[in-house]
């Protein structure tokens, strides 16, 4: 998704969670982010424009996390509004976590998607594997086994 749909998602989104809200304390929404510019959570307050009743009707607040199994656990707690999950995370949040009710309501990455960059792995020229189907009868294992690249991996 392009960053400025995503921008306007959020902004929708506390829209709708601030429905309602008029006349009363502003509703907080907080929203977590982990790695900026990624993440466009962090710089949302410095267009202005985009949030036009923030402090009014809601009150935006920005949220750093090391990773999305410490959003999975902020959402838990009711100490999130707004969390952005790694793909690999939404269903443990949902098994594991319990959080049955969770809504998407934006998509902030794409990979492989047709007409724009993926991601390429590389291999030495010399390497006995040079194409996918030379991953066969082979054992292999991530760098990190929580990360959310291990699906990836897992796929190859």
């Amino acid at each position: 998704m392009h960053p400025t749909k995503f921008m306007v998602g959020c902004a929708a989104a506390i829209a709708l969670l601030a429905t309602g809200a008029q006349g009363a304390e502003p509703v907080k929404v907080r929203a977590s982010w982990v790695v900026a510019p990624s993440d466009w959570t962090p710089l949302l307050l410095e267009k202005p424009d985009l949030m036009k009743h923030q402090g009014k009707s809601y009150a935006f607040e920005p949220m750093r996390f090391q990773g999305t199994p410490a959003v999975i656990t902020a959402l838990a707690n009711n100490e999130l509004e707004l969390g952005n999950l790694a793909f690999s995370s939404l269903a443990h949040a949902i098994q594991n976590a319990g959080l049955e009710d969770l809504r998407i309501v934006g998509d902030q990455f794409k990979d492989g998607a047709e007409g724009h960059y993926t991601n390429q792995f590389f291999v030495l020229k010399d390497s006995p594997i040079q194409k996918v189907e030379d991953l066969r009868a082979r054992s292999s294992r991530p760098t990190r086994p929580a990360a959310p690249s291990t699906s990836r991996h897992a796929r190859c």
